[in-house]
């Protein structure tokens, strides 16, 4: 080593512990300038939460009134139809899909006493569907039906709105299909009919995924013709994915107690052409 070369230069003890205690301070301060932007932080992230909580929940909620929902018992009844698949494009699937939607909403609200309820119908029995469980390739039935016979789920309604099963509670049925109904229409009109009279609270939504003349339109017609009690409300679409937005409006308008009507469909107008110059 040459003469010349220097030794670095070494800090006091003292020197050193002032110099932590420097360190010390502004890690503190740090911290605390820190823990308070997590504060702030989630604050935001709770307001933005409580926006889209609301968001969500006025899909359903008249004018965001939890209170609508009390003393509410909504009960979806799917066609459980094979046309088309399982897939969330499909009928099944979007129909499947707008029920968890709308049990998820009820829980969200956390309004007491509303429950809601699914089931498929077609074949000759009624088929429970589990809503409290997640939503996904277990939501759907593992016994789809190529028939569409209504009088197994209009039985089953009838059941439960009886002077001695109907309760107090509002019950809203909503049922899905394409419109094709199969077997004794008249008679599955009867029983319908029947337990509207029986439970003047029980309301019955229709929506059905076809936007031409079905067997639900003449049975909604002559429903109307003759029943005293709740007149059925008819909801059409013209495609699956249309059937998420036409359940909310629906269950929306019997909170609110009424029925839901979809606007009126505007005609499309062409520019006129231009006559060629002669």
């Amino acid at each position: 080593m040459s003469d010349n070369a220097q030794s670095p230069k070494t800090s006091s003890l003292e020197e050193l512990r002032t110099l932590r205690d420097e360190f010390t301070k502004a890690h503190a301060t740090a911290q605390e300038k820190l823990a308070e932007v997590d504060k702030q932080i989630k604050a935001i992230e709770l307001e933005e939460w409580k926006a889209k909580r609301a968001e969500a929940l006025n899909q359903i909620l008249p004018n965001g009134d939890k209170s609508t929902l009390k003393g509410h018992e909504i009960s979806f009844l799917i066609n459980n139809s094979k046309e088309g698949g399982h897939g969330p494009e499909s009928f099944l699937g979007a129909s499947v899909a707008a029920a968890h939607r709308v049990h998820s909403l009820v829980v969200e609200a956390n309004a007491g006493d509303a429950s809601v309820a699914a089931k498929f119908w077609g074949g000759r029995y009624v088929e429970i569907m589990k809503l409290d469980t997640k939503f996904g390739a277990n939501a759907y039935s593992t016994a789809v039906t190529s028939t569409k016979n209504l009088l197994p789920a209009a039985k089953e309604i009838l059941t439960t709105n009886t002077p001695d099963t109907s309760g107090s509670k509002h019950k809203n049925y909503v049922i899905i299909c394409d419109g094709s109904v199969e077997g004794d229409v008249a008679h599955s009109v009867a029983i319908l009919e029947a337990a509207a009279k029986f439970n003047p609270k029980a309301t019955f939504d229709f929506v059905v995924c076809n936007a031409g003349e079905t067997n639900i339109d003449a049975l909604v017609k002559s429903w109307g013709e003759t029943a005293s009690g709740q007149k059925p409300n008819l909801v059409k679409v013209s495609s699956p994915k249309e059937i998420h937005g036409a359940v909310l409006n629906v269950i929306k308008a019997r909170l609110s107690g009424d029925a839901y009507t979809p606007p009126a469909a505007t005609a499309k107008t062409t520019a006129p052409s231009s006559a060629p110059s002669p």
